[in-house]
């Protein structure tokens, strides 16, 4: 339980760390330290996650959005609502 607690452990405290370090004194961490984006977009990111699961979604049948165009006549405003 050690071996794979204290691994976690200590990631945690580390990122702890350095997120107060980022609000606090960002002067004393490196240029690269001071903002999370040296890590990659799956990392600090569920951006990437959301593409895949949304495509997904989309190419599911039983999942397809309908998209309605509406057109007011009175300003020529056009409206696109979705439903699912």
């Amino acid at each position: 339980m050690a071996a794979v607690l204290g691994p976690v452990l200590l990631l945690l405290i580390t990122t702890t760390v350095i997120n107060v370090l980022q609000n606090k004194a960002p002067k004393c961490l490196p240029s690269f330290l001071r903002d999370w984006y040296f890590l990659p977009e799956v990392l600090r990111s569920l951006k990437p996650f959301d593409r895949v699961i949304t495509r997904f979604i989309d190419w599911w049948p039983c999942c397809k959005k309908e998209t309605k165009t509406e057109t007011d006549t009175a300003d020529g405003k056009t409206t696109t609502v979705t439903q699912f």
